[in-house]
Order: structure tokens, then C-alpha cells, then sequence
């Protein structure tokens, strides 16, 4: 406080001796009392610049006090919290706890929450990695979904009230669904797999009756070779086969043919002639036509030189394929009397008893009727 009235009063007089006169000295010392304490000294250096100094700092210029002025790095304080109203770290942790953060507003929630804390709470959002959880819109995942431990549980789905997989976005598409009704899981595309395993059985009947087939395969485990054919390999068949349908094979190999019912053992032949064939119609050779026999209508009488082939099983329009009975039962209006056993020829529109034999009647018949042959069976006529 001296030293300051001090440099006050010496700038005063400094400013009243202007006014009057002109003080000119070198250095000025600023002292108290009577004696010079050298606390303050105002003094020129050599090069002009106006140097302050006390007793505890060195000559300092006055253009380095006016840039220690305005440097904070020289300035003392600085860390102090003299601002109260400044928001600090300390403030800002103080104000902004969780009671302030869950009111905070929030927009476009999935369930309409206005808060973050109600968001934050809402378990239909957001799913706990250790907790039962319950999700009630449609997921889409793009990669793997990976299930450690226990089973995946899928209630009704959106196509049907059975839970099912679905493959695409509709009832049309690929599906994997259990049937509530029947307890039974139930696929609607074809399934490719290594090995199936079945504890009971393998079943086609789906409701009562076959409905399913098995083909593809060249073994199973557990089937006997006889009871799965191989239609590349020679097989041996110990039981009794009943062909619904037609049989068709370049080779029929056997020790013993029984023909029962009412059979026919018949030739593919083509009709070569321009004149049509009608079922029953007796039929005679006339050559080869590839890989099958040809055969003709007989419009005359059978001779002994005549190429008896046998009956015609179907009709047949020129070069149109047709059976031909070979031997065993065929039917065809017959005419006259004809008795069990009698031979019987052909007069070139129906069979007659007599001769040339083209084979044996196999029931009586009295004028028009139905006449069944045995055809070529013990004749003494066989071309």
C-alpha cells in the first residue's frame, strides 16, 4: 500500500512539474521515510526501455508487463471454482442421475413409450440374455439363429393353428408343420436325407389304403434280395406273383407254365394287310416287319398249307399292332354243333367242327354261340 501511494504521488508531481517544468534524471527510486529502501526503481536501460524493479523480482520492461498481462499462462488461480454457475463435471454428474435421464422424452417407441426409462423398461423391446422372454411381432433374421442348451418351442403360426416352419411368406410355400388333429408332423415338399431311422415302421397307408411308393433304391437294409428286385440282376422268386397288368420281357425262362381262368398266351403282331382285323377273327402269317410278325385276316378256309397263326384278340385297321392268341381261350361265334373235344377248323368266318384242326372246342355249342378253343392243344395240325 506504501509503495503504491508512493508511485501515485510521484506520477502526480510528475504531471505538475510538466505543467511547470520538466524533471530530467535517469532513474527515479521510490523510497519510504528518509532513507532509500529499494523497493521500487523506474530507470532506462541502454537501449531506451523504461525497466521497473524491486527488491525480489529483476528488471522487468514495461512491454513484458503488458504481455505478462494478457499470457495465461503467468496468471495464478486458474483451477479455481469461482463460477458457480458454470456447469463443471462435478455439477453435470450431480444433475444428470437416472431419476433426470429416465424423464427424459423420447419419439417413435415401438410401444408408444414417451421416456427413456419407460423404454428402457419395457421387456417386449428389449430381450434379456438370462430371463423368459415373450416377442410378439415377426422377427426376421438374416444369419443363424444357434440354440445351446434345451428346445425351441413354436406355438400357432400365422398361416394355420398348428405351430409350423415356414420357408417363404405363404401357405403355398415350403412348410414344416405338426397336425394337432392327427399328432403327427406332416411336410409338403419332398424330403432328401442320408439315413432314416424308424424304431416301429415305415408306413404308405396314410388313410387306410397305399399311398406312397418306394423307388430309387438299390438296397435296404432288412429286406430280403428276394423281396426287392433288382431290374438289373438275376433274381429268385419262391413265392406266387399275380400281374394285374400287362407283362412285358424280351426273355421268360421256366420249368412249368400253368395258365389259369381263362388265359391267353398271345404274339404283338401288325396287321399287314389292307383288310382290317376284328377280335375273334382267325389270322394267318405273312412275314416280318422289324421286330414283330405280320399277320393277315383268313377270309377262306383253313388248308393243310394254310400258316395258321391263330385268333385275333383286338381289332386292327392296316399296319395298327394287334394280339394274336398263340395258344389257350379265345371266344368266337361259332356255328353248327360243336361238342366238348371236337377238333375244329376254320371255313374262313368262324369255327366248324372238322378238319384242318387249328384246335380243340373247350365247350359244346348248338348253332350261333360263344366257342371257346384251346388253340393248337393235341391237334394233328400245327403250321
Amino acid at each position: 500500500m506504501k509503495t503504491r501511494t508512493l508511485l501515485l504521488g510521484l506520477l502526480a508531481l510528475l504531471v505538475l512539474n510538466q505543467l511547470v517544468f520538466a524533471v530530467d534524471t535517469a532513474r527515479v527510486d521510490l523510497r519510504e521515510g528518509a532513507s532509500n529502501d529499494g523497493e521500487v526503481s523506474i530507470w532506462r536501460d541502454g537501449s531506451g526501455n523504461m525497466m521497473f524493479e524491486d527488491q525480489v523480482t529483476t528488471a522487468t520492461s514495461l512491454l513484458q508487463l503488458a504481455a505478462q498481462a494478457v499470457d495465461h499462462g503467468t496468471l495464478t488461480g486458474l483451477s479455481d471454482d469461482d463460477h458457480i454457475q458454470y456447469i463443471n463435471e462435478s455439477r453435470h454428474v450431480a444433475l444428470h442421475d437416472s431419476t433426470f435421464n429416465n424423464a427424459l422424452s423420447i419419439s417413435g417407441d415401438a410401444n408408444s413409450n414417451g421416456t427413456i426409462g419407460a423404454h428402457v423398461s419395457d421387456e417386449e423391446i428389449h430381450l434379456s440374455g438370462g430371463e423368459a422372454e415373450t416377442v410378439t411381432g415377426v422377427w426376421d433374421f438374416s444369419a443363424g439363429v444357434t440354440v445351446d442348451e434345451g428346445a425351441v418351442r413354436i406355438g400357432e403360426s400365422q398361416y394355420t393353428t398348428d405351430p409350423v416352419v415356414a420357408f417363404a411368406d405363404s401357405p403355398d410355400d415350403a412348410e414344416f408343420l405338426y397336425d394337432l388333429s392327427d399328432d403327427m408332423f406332416a411336410i409338403n415338399r419332398s424330403l432328401r436325407i442320408g439315413t432314416i431311422y424308424a424304431d416301429t415302421s415305415l408306413r404308405g397307408d396314410r388313410t387306410g389304403s397305399s399311398s406312397g411308393s418306394i423307388s430309387g433304391f438299390t438296397t435296404i437294409e432288412g429286406i430280403a434280395a428276394a423281396d426287392l428286385l433288382s431290374s438289373t440282376e438275376n433274381e429268385s422268386i419262391s413265392g406266387d406273383w399275380s400281374f394285374l397288368g400287362g407283362l412285358e420281357t424280351d426273355t421268360v425262362e421256366t420249368q412249368a407254365l400253368v395258365l389259369t381262368g381263362q388265359p391267353t398266351i398271345s404274339i404283338r403282331a401288325i396287321n399287314s394287310e389292307s383288310t382290317a382285323i376284328s377280335a375273334g377273327n382267325a389270322v394267318a402269317w405273312t412275314g416280318v416287319d422289324g421286330d414283330y410278325a405280320t399277320v393277315e385276316k383268313l377270309t377262306s378256309a383253313v388248308s393243310s398249307s394254310t400258316a395258321f397263326a391263330g385268333i385275333a384278340l383286338e381289332d386292327a385297321a392296316e399296319s395298327e399292332f394287334l394280339n394274336v392268341a398263340l395258344f389257350g381261350v379265345a371266344s368266337t361265334s361259332g356255328a353248327g354243333s360243336i361238342s366238348v373235344g371236337d377238333l375244329v377248323t376254320w371255313n374262313g368266318s368262324t369255327f366248324v367242327a372238322g378238319t384242318p384242326a387249328c384246335g380243340h372246342a373247350l365247350n359244346a355249342v348248338s348253332g350261333g354261340g360263344t366257342l371257346k378253343i384251346a388253340i393248337g392243344s393235341n391237334t394233328n395240325y400245327w403250321p
